[in-house]
C-alpha cells in the first residue's frame, strides 16, 4: 500500500487503494454495492462507529459529542467521516472522507482525529486485502 500525504498526488487507473491526507479510496472487484456496504458497516460498529446521517451506501457515521468537542475542546473526543460507495459494471469503490478534521480542539485535536484516520484507513486497507485475497 502507497500512502499519499497530498492530496491529488497520485491517480493511477489500476490503484486499489488510495490515501490521501483526507480522503481515502478502496477499489474493489466482484462484490456488490449491497454487500460492500454491509461489511463497511460491520467494521464501523466494530470501532464503535454509529451511523448518523443517510444510509450504509452513503451518510455520515461518527461518534463522541460535537458539543462537547466544542465546549472542552482536545478533553472530549469527537471523530466523524463521509462514505460513500459506487458501483459500475467492473468494480466498486468505497470513499472514505475526513468530515470533522479536529479544529475544535487546537492541535491535539487535530493529531486525534490525523491518528482515528490512519486507525480506520487501516483497517480498511486491511479488509481491502483479505477480500481481494480471499475472491482471487
Amino acid at each position: 500500500m502507497k500512502e499519499v500525504l497530498d492530496d491529488n498526488l497520485m491517480r493511477e487507473k489500476d490503484q486499489l487503494i488510495m490515501i490521501d491526507k483526507n480522503r481515502a479510496v478502496f477499489t474493489f472487484e466482484r462484490v456488490s454495492a449491497a454487500e460492500l456496504a454491509k461489511n463497511v458497516n460491520d467494521i464501523f460498529i466494530e470501532k464503535s462507529y454509529k451511523l448518523e446521517q443517510g444510509s450504509t451506501e452513503g451518510g455520515k457515521y461518527g461518534k463522541g459529542n460535537q458539543v462537547l468537542r466544542i465546549l472542552f475542546g482536545a478533553f472530549a473526543k469527537r471523530f466523524c467521516w463521509e462514505t460513500k460507495i459506487e458501483s459500475n459494471s467492473t468494480h466498486t469503490r468505497f470513499i472514505f472522507t475526513k468530515d470533522a478534521k479536529g479544529y475544535a480542539g487546537g492541535i491535539i485535536g487535530v493529531n486525534q482525529v490525523n491518528n482515528e484516520y490512519k486507525r480506520m484507513t487501516d483497517a480498511f486497507t486491511l479488509f481491502h486485502t483479505t477480500h481481494q485475497l480471499k475472491n482471487n
